[in-house]
């Protein structure tokens, strides 16, 4: 099952993907916050209302998806997370993850467009598994940690480098938090669906591949992120924690290869979808 959050005219409505067509679920929940919050008896409910539909009545439209999660209140992020991407990086391996922060009026969904900032020239794509916290969670073992996910989606994680890499100190989440930095998308896929572990992650630039990987790759795997995090600030429903970007950014290609206005970005995670947004 693939939640999604659509508009229906000029309202935001719960619906699922199916196929090309969405779903209507807002009798189940409000929105997908919601949703997460009532726990699994609103996903065996949102089961029985795709198992009685016989044709989705809504065809997906462009412009139609928004983020799974609008406005979800933490976006946190693990840098330098897969051992090829530290290497490009010039980093080594590090002890415990690396935490930054993505402010929330950064995210936007699949299909809108990612204005770039007038002060940004060195503008930066990195796919990455995205974990949906679906309850409220604080110092979790690394056992336990599986317990408070609600699923996954898929993330760009946009950044402007010069405020990243050329600036002492840097500016990390700054760099990252720019309106429209944040795509989320295009659906959310409950936890007891798939597994995190050895999803192929591919990003296509213009229709160049650039990025290929499998989360099998992760230095911390995401339990330890989740443990780790939760030992530090408070996790709650709705929350978001990406998990890192492998090798092939464009920061660390020679020579340095960023995005663009019209250029398209389409990210891929098996078990997902896909998450495309352009340039403007």
């Amino acid at each position: 099952m693939k939640l999604v959050t659509y508009l229906s005219g000029d309202v935001e409505r719960l619906g699922a993907l199916e196929d090309d067509h969405i779903v209507d679920l807002s009798e189940i929940a409000p929105d997908m916050t919601s949703l997460i919050r009532t726990g699994k008896n609103s996903l065996e409910k949102a089961r029985r209302v795709l198992a009685a539909s016989q044709r989705p009545e809504r065809p997906l439209t462009s412009g139609q998806l928004l983020s799974p999660l609008p406005r979800p209140l933490r976006v946190l992020g693990v840098g330098r997370n897969y051992p090829a991407h530290a290497n490009e990086a010039g980093v080594g391996r590090q002890e415990k993850p690396r935490i930054f922060v993505k402010l929330s009026t950064s995210v936007i969904g699949s299909g809108a467009v990612i204005q770039r900032p007038s002060h940004v020239s060195k503008m930066d794509y990195e796919i990455e598994l995205a974990v949906v916290i679906g309850r409220q969670a604080r110092d979790l073992a690394r056992e336990e940690a599986l317990d408070a996910v609600y699923g996954y989606t898929i993330a760009n994680d946009v950044s402007a480098r010069e405020l990243q890499l050329d600036v002492s100190p840097p500016q990390t989440s700054f760099g990252k938090s720019s309106d429209g930095f944040c795509p989320l998308g295009p659906a959310v896929v409950p936890r007891e669906e798939m597994d995190w572990q050895g999803l192929r992650m591919r990003t296509w630039v213009n229709g160049e591949l650039r990025q290929d990987d499998t989360t099998e790759s992760m230095i911390f795997d995401v339990p330890t992120i989740i443990s780790h995090v939760s030992g530090i600030v408070s996790l709650d429903a709705g929350d978001v924690i990406l998990t890192g970007t492998p090798a092939g950014v464009g920061a660390f290609q020679d020579p340095p290869r960023y995005l663009d206005p019209g250029d398209t970005i389409a990210m891929e995670i098996e078990g997902i979808g896909r998450l495309v947004n352009t340039i403007g």
